[in-house]
């Protein structure tokens, strides 16, 4: 049985949803200095659309999963079962006043993973997978809670973005060294990530450069758990050079949401 939860864990990109909510807690925490149950249903409301998200990506998964993932079961085509799992959770976070997000979002989703819709999608445009994923968690994981406490303005937004500037760099380094795990379906699908286009061994070695240099920037500027935690990737990203499979990846993943989870219950 627990065999085939972790297998539905990996298969159901469940990790990097799971990070986007364990940092919008740590934001929410930071910034009011409290969890009420508005923000937890908010948090649970945006984690559910996030994972929805994959998996209504593998439905049009096929080559590249065929892969990656061997036995995965083609992808059925059949959205409306997510749209409607979808529903409650995109009303509840309509009604906070976030509906402009839900709108989004169903405009750059179905482009992103459909080919359907023009032809070729958006995620096979280099780098614009990697940056997807950024976008999601600044958003989810430190707007949505700033904005649950202060009212909208393009300073707050500034400001904000501002200040997220290293971690989005961060998330930005950690989901490239992701796909240098997917490399090889990637390329089949026609993804074209930098490891497809860079090569796996030499992305891999460019991540662990530029984290180790901004493990030691952190350490200067008195960071010293955040660099640790940018070394750790940087010495994984390192381990990656030599492709290893990809329980070495979900370990990273549990490595990085460890941390999220124990900044939080220190908090």
């Amino acid at each position: 049985m627990i065999g085939n939860i972790v297998s539905l864990y990996t298969r159901a990109r469940a990790a990097l949803p799971l990070a986007v909510f364990l940092l919008f807690l740590n934001t929410a925490r930071s910034v009011t200095g409290g969890l009420d149950s508005t923000t937890l249903l908010c948090g649970l409301s945006f984690w559910a659309l996030v994972q929805l998200s994959y998996i209504y990506d593998s439905l049009f998964r096929t080559r590249e999963d065929a892969v990656n993932l061997p036995g995965t079961p083609e992808g059925t085509g059949r959205t409306w079962p997510v749209f409607a799992a979808a529903l409650v959770p995109a009303v509840y976070i309509a009604r906070l006043g976030f509906w402009p997000m839900i709108v989004i979002a169903l405009l750059i989703i179905p482009f992103y993973s459909d080919p359907s819709m023009s032809g070729r999608r958006l995620k096979s445009i280099a780098v614009v997978k990697s940056l997807v994923s950024v976008l999601n968690f600044w958003l989810v994981g430190v707007m949505v809670p700033v904005l649950l406490k202060y009212d909208f303005s393009f300073g707050l937004l500034l400001s904000v973005l501002r200040s997220s500037l290293l971690l989005l760099g961060f998330v930005f380094l950690l989901t490239v060294l992701l796909d240098v795990r997917d490399v090889d379906g990637d390329r089949e699908g026609g993804i074209l990530t930098l490891p497809v286009l860079l090569g796996p061994r030499a992305t891999a070695a460019g991540i662990g450069v530029l984290l180790t240099a901004g493990g030691v920037y952190l350490y200067r500027a008195g960071m010293a758990p955040a660099a640790f935690s940018t070394w750790l990737t940087a010495g994984f990203a390192f381990a990656a050079m030599r492709r290893p499979g990809r329980a070495f990846y979900e370990w990273l993943l549990a490595a990085f949401n460890l941390v999220l989870a124990a900044r939080l219950l220190r908090a």
